[in-house]
């Protein structure tokens, strides 16, 4: 069974990187617009998030599956693997 912890983390790993994805659209769009609308629509704003969630995707992914952080361990799939060669 997988930690509630776990779970959570994961859930907010994944809506991180669906916000990712969206302000990288959002970019892709901006560089579409002609100069004058894009002024108004402060891409640098975006830019400024979109370093700070890859910073903060980096971290919790690092935590959520970095061999050194005693909860990898626990994983659920590594336990029924330990089960399964009887350990």
């Amino acid at each position: 069974m997988r930690t509630a912890v776990n779970t959570i983390a994961e859930a907010s790993l994944l809506a991180m990187v669906q916000r990712e994805e969206e302000i990288e659209q959002q970019l892709r769009l901006l560089r579409k617009l002609p100069e004058p609308e894009n002024e108004n629509l402060k891409p640098q704003l975006l830019t400024e998030e979109l370093t700070d969630i890859k910073q903060k995707i980096f971290c919790q992914d690092r935590n959520l599956y970095e061999h050194d952080n005693p909860t990898w361990y626990l994983r659920q799939e590594l336990v029924d693997y330990c089960i399964r060669l009887g350990g």
